[in-house]
């Protein structure tokens, strides 16, 4: 419909005298349908399923030149437009069965002597950085004993959280006796992972993922105007750079 109708506006315009402006607009235009209708088809399929996205949760406090230290990723997978597979783990958790040898990169050689997802976030450029994550990823038996291929990536960090919390309003989690709000989500949230994180290993994540099912719950019940707040909430923060996304043709 929206081809028909730039075809049709197209062939109105040839019948005046248009100036150079509205032929480069018209441009512009044609190049963001074929970019949107190229997304939505893309996003068809992802929701039709079985393919499967990594999430990466970034922290911005600790620095890496890809957006972050991903302290822990979410294994996300669609089956017929609803959510199959939400297993949040820590990152260290593939990385420790990576029995994969790659040489790091040179400044990192001063921390590990191997590379792993952990530290792959490495790139200014998010999709080098995605695949490199992916990549490390797919090489640890969790995954290739499987055969799981992530289709893609997702990079989001603490403020899109804050975000979606000050339109979904306070989050209680009674396992951890506490109520979440946007302004004590990184505070509860590093405290719960912080302790006893030797002794307790990737269990210390699971508020992440207790977390992240309470919003999606929540996000399902949004009248039309939280709705519009959330897509207002998620636009912002994709032309800020706080959402980032990698997809391959795969």
């Amino acid at each position: 419909y929206i081809d028909d109708f730039g075809t049709s506006l197209r062939n109105r315009a040839s019948r005046f005298e248009i100036d150079d402006d509205f032929s480069t607009s018209f441009l512009a235009f044609q190049a963001n349908v074929q970019a949107m209708r190229e997304f939505l088809e893309g996003a068809e399929r992802l929701v039709a399923g079985p393919d499967h996205l990594v999430v990466f949760f970034e922290n911005p406090s600790e620095l890496r030149p890809g957006g972050g230290f991903i302290g822990s990723y979410a294994d996300l997978a669609f089956e017929d437009g609803r959510v199959a597979v939400f297993d949040v783990e820590d990152i260290l958790y593939p990385d420790r069965e990576l029995a994969m040898k790659v040489v790091p990169p040179k400044p990192i050689r001063l921390a590990a002597t191997s590379w792993g997802a952990r530290d792959a976030n490495w790139f200014f450029d998010f999709p080098t950085s995605a695949q490199k994550v992916i990549h490390l990823l797919e090489a640890s038996p969790i995954y290739a004993a499987q055969g799981t291929v992530f289709r893609g990536a997702v990079g989001i960090n603490i403020r899109v959280l804050e975000d979606v919390l000050r339109i979904s309003g306070p989050v209680e989690l009674p396992d951890y006796g506490i109520t979440v709000t946007a302004e004590n989500v990184l505070r509860e949230v590093q405290k719960e992972v912080s302790r006893q994180s030797w002794t307790r290993g990737s269990e210390r994540k699971n508020i992440l993922k207790d977390l992240a099912e309470k919003l999606l719950a929540a996000a399902r019940t949004f009248d039309a105007e939280e709705n519009r707040r959330l897509i207002e909430v998620l636009v912002s923060r994709l032309e800020n750079k706080d959402i980032r996304l990698f997809f391959e043709d795969r």
